[in-house]
């Protein structure tokens, strides 16, 4: 038998916090922080599983503090006033943005490139969903605001030492919040892709989110803004899997029960229009033609939000491609799902397989490399 090989298709993918329980940081109302840099202030209703507001705004205000802001230390939180209940009382001024630029930090216009490019990131991570993210303070209707800029020193005093970003958090969305990413506080390196991390976590602890430190298949978190986990890097996105929560190890999520943070994010503002370019696939061999039975076919495949598994049709037999989590550079085996006249499902992501006829298994050679996954597909006899 020869198979003629037509397609290959990609789918995508406060005082120092290290404190013993007993000397649990907490804030000035005596709510507890939870986490390490990236930490949420626990609402007195999370155990209580809060209502949620009764309307949750569909807009993010991302605020630089051009020149300064000054955030008010307040009983109650009102972004539109500036207001929040996580400082001390009184007014805190926040530096401006700082970018880094030619080896020295920056502010104005000459910060102007890296802030566009974090403000981008943040409108690629939610683009899913049907919010809108913004640097222009909106007019007239309530948002969710958050403040990248400053340092936690400016906002917390002593208890931000080594505190990246802040944010309240309970069970429910709130609205009319305010979260803080400390820009000014995070390393030269790698800026965007970690200010964005810090600003998209803090923002989704607002809306009901609590840390995530393993997926329920296994494999590491690293890839979605939940995390505190450094073993993959690049750009983050909320994903469609079940976690465990946790910082830096698996507990109970502060809400019960596992968190999948897409389906969160999406029960709060709806779906969206995703902003990421579709993925990418090229058969690198053979170039044409038709292979042989026993034959090995080479693709590549890209995306930004990474590749989940890669499907190639072969005369209208598609053959799936699934390793999900495998680390750059190592070597795997797994089995690819030949179906017959596959019907893909619409509106998923992250590693959703297409429904068909499942007819037979296939192994697999893997060969996931640093920007693209290169898959050796074996390929044998028919069988009913």
């Amino acid at each position: 038998m020869r198979l003629f090989l037509s397609s290959c298709l990609a789918l995508a993918a406060m005082s120092a916090p290290a404190l013993a329980d007993s000397q649990k940081l907490t804030t000035w109302k005596g709510h507890e922080v939870v986490g390490d840099d990236r930490v949420y202030v626990k609402m007195p209703d999370v155990l209580a599983r809060g209502a949620a507001d009764p309307v949750i705004s569909p807009y993010i205000y991302l605020n630089r503090c051009s020149g300064t802001c000054t955030i008010h230390g307040t009983e109650n939180d009102d972004a539109r006033q500036n207001n929040s209940g996580i400082p001390e009382q009184g007014d805190h001024i926040i530096s401006e943005y700082e970018a880094y630029v030619g080896g020295q930090r920056v502010t104005g216009t000459a910060a102007d490139a890296e802030w566009n490019a974090v403000v981008k990131c943040m409108k690629e991570v939610y683009s899913p969903y049907g919010v809108t993210v913004t640097d222009q303070k909106p007019v007239g209707v309530s948002y969710t605001m958050a403040v990248i800029a400053g340092k936690s020193s400016e906002a917390l005093g002593a208890m931000g030492q080594g505190i990246l970003g802040i944010a309240p958090m309970r069970c429910a969305p709130l609205d009319n919040v305010i979260s803080f990413s400390f820009a000014n506080d995070h390393a030269n390196g790698e800026r965007v892709n970690n200010i964005c991390w810090t600003a998209a976590q803090e923002t989704a602890h607002a809306f009901g989110l609590d840390h995530e430190y393993v997926f329920s298949d296994g494999t590491s978190a690293c890839n979605d803004p939940m995390t505190y986990r450094f073993d993959c890097g690049g750009q983050k996105f909320f994903r469609n899997k079940a976690a465990q929560c946790g910082e830096m190890s698996a507990r109970t999520c502060s809400c019960g029960g596992s968190q999948n943070s897409h389906i969160k994010i999406r029960a709060v503002f709806g779906e969206g229009t995703s902003l990421i370019p579709a993925p990418t696939c090229t058969i690198m061999n053979p170039t044409m033609g038709s292979v042989s039975n026993g034959a090995v076919v080479t693709a590549t495949s890209g995306s930004q939000r990474g590749v989940a598994r890669v499907a190639r049709s072969t005369d209208s037999v598609e053959l799936l491609a699934h390793v999900p989590g495998e680390p750059a550079g190592r070597q795997a085996r797994d089995r690819g799902q030949v179906l017959r006249r596959p019907r893909p499902r619409e509106g998923l992501a992250d590693g959703h397989a297409a429904e068909g006829q499942l007819h037979r298994f296939r192994e697999l050679q893997v060969s996931p490399g640093p920007a693209i996954l290169r898959r050796q597909v074996l390929l044998g006899p028919a069988r009913r």
